[in-house]
């Protein structure tokens, strides 16, 4: 049943496109009688255009119209018609049908009561979508304003034209440009685009045009930005973004935040090693051999139960480097190469900035609202590697989870992209070459490498060590042989052998 459902669908899908007489199909019409070809469109109006030609006979009449008209016609009504041509022998029509009706072509011969017309007709349905032509001044190859002209070409009619412009493979944080012109007068539309603000570049202009008979056409031009550089404006940019603006205080208020509790740290510190008045009085008011015995007492105390903490080594490094330099790594560190095969273009991409460079430019972008709205999700896992190996030489981490931390945060980026560019927009940018440039992940292995964090020994379980058998039991000490030897055997079970001399 289900394939059955498949294939009438499938016929239905292809009917609803395709007029129910063959093109070129021959109508035989008698004296005083008229031949019809239905069109049907289901769903969509379509554009129908051919051409019929009388073979065997006299004149005709041709005209189109609707089912509805088609009825009245047959009962003798006036109706409203298109394309009409009375008294004819051949002709072309053309004509944009309505939705959801039955339209028809109608070939009348009633005018003849003794000859019989024989009519050749090419039928044919507008499927064709327009064609579109887009033309950019110098060359493709644009420096500050210039005009953009779109023209479309159609058979009946062109209803809309709509272009979005946008970054290319990928230059910048530059917003698009959408516009849909509808119910056109003509066939084409101008626009100026001024070019001085936006960042050295590709971009492109993704353009749909639709005619009157619902066909649609798409097409993408490229063309290039090539601005003079200016790295006084590049910075000014760079600093006058909104989200850099909004950073700055919050950064100056998160330093201050810190040095405070740095300095309140240190001087509780100071404050709880300082000695206490009232204990120093304490002290000095006992007696000499009181404290004598006091300090005997402690030394001879067992500390075999006592639990303890092993005490941790040094660290190897100063955590004020690690944070620095693997969140300079995090930052500035490139972790993707793309090149572009077609257009000899490679890209090197970092958290916050990317280089492009081809055959006629190069340029270096910054990208800070770009990083903050569009890759935090898989960017913010480099921030994570920083604070993870500042836990790591805390001694509240360990070195295999901070390396596979390490891998994630360089890996899950170049995953994205890869995603992006090969599954979601497959050959969009040409052929493309994707190399990982891991230099963050290289940086940490060394620090994880070359100083470790010293792991002490630890007991087991913190127990106490067994006692040896050779070792003299502290209750016998200051006992008699003798006496010691019957305590033990009295303490085994065993009873005291007593020998007739009195002796044991």
């Amino acid at each position: 049943m289900r394939g059955i459902a498949i294939i009438l669908l499938l016929i239905a899908m292809t009917l609803h496109q395709l007029p129910t007489a063959r093109a070129d199909s021959q109508l035989v019409i008698p004296p005083g009688g008229h031949e019809t070809l239905s069109w049907g469109v289901w769903t969509q109006g379509r554009g129908l255009f051919g051409d019929f030609e009388v073979i065997n006979g006299s004149d005709i009449t041709f005209f189109i119209c609707n089912q509805s008209a088609f009825n009245d016609w047959t009962g003798g009504h006036s109706i409203q018609a298109y394309e009409v041509m009375e008294d004819v022998t051949s002709g072309e029509y053309e004509y944009l049908g309505g939705r959801g009706t039955t339209w028809y072509l109608v070939f009348d011969n009633t005018d003849e009561v003794s000859t019989t017309q024989t009519v050749k007709v090419n039928f044919h349905i507008d499927l064709t979508a327009p064609t579109i032509e887009c033309s950019i001044k110098n060359n493709d190859v644009v420096s500050g304003p210039c005009e953009i002209t779109i023209t479309a070409t159609d058979r009946f009619k062109v209803y809309s034209i709509a272009y979005t412009i946008a970054a290319s493979s990928y230059p910048n944080s530059f917003d698009p440009i959408t516009r849909d012109v509808r119910d056109m007068d003509s066939d084409s539309i101008s626009f100026n685009l001024n070019t001085t603000q936006m960042e050295n570049g590709t971009y492109y202009i993704s353009i749909v045009v639709k005619d009157v008979s619902y066909n649609e056409r798409h097409m993408v031009v490229d063309f290039r930005v090539e601005n003079e550089y200016d790295p006084t404006l590049g910075i000014v940019r760079v600093l006058t973004n909104p989200f850099v603006v909004a950073f700055i205080p919050l950064g100056v208020l998160g330093l201050i935040v810190v040095l405070r509790r740095r300095q309140r740290i240190i001087t509780d510190s100071e404050t709880e090693h300082l000695p206490s008045p009232d204990s120093t009085e304490e002290v000095e008011s006992l007696p000499s051999e009181d404290t004598q015995v006091q300090e005997r007492a402690l030394e001879e105390e067992p500390v075999t139960e006592e639990t303890t903490r092993p005490e941790l080594g040094r660290v190897p490094v100063d955590l004020r480097v690690v944070a620095f330099m693997i969140g300079a790594l995090a930052l500035f560190a490139p972790y993707m190469l793309v090149l572009q095969l077609d257009q000899g273009t490679f890209i090197l991409d970092a958290m916050t900035w990317r280089f492009t460079r081809s055959d006629s430019y190069w340029w270096l972008t910054f990208m800070v609202d770009y990083m903050i709205m569009g890759t935090v999700p898989f960017t913010v896992w480099r921030a994570a590697l920083v604070y993870q190996m500042y836990r790591y030489y805390q001694g509240r981490s360990t070195r295999r989870t901070t390396f596979l931390l390490a891998v994630v945060a360089e890996m899950i980026m170049v995953t994205a992209d890869l995603v992006i560019y090969y599954l979601i927009f497959p050959g969009y940018w040409g052929p493309l070459l994707t190399i990982p440039t891991p230099l963050m992940l290289v940086g940490a292995s060394v620090f994880l490498w070359m100083t470790p964090y010293p792991v002490p020994k630890t007991p087991f379980d913190d127990q106490t060590e067994p006692e040896k058998w050779w070792e003299q039991d502290t209750e016998t000490e200051g006992i008699p042989p003798k006496q010691a030897a019957v305590e033990d055997q009295s303490q085994d079970g065993t009873a005291p052998v007593v020998k007739e001399d009195g002796g044991e």
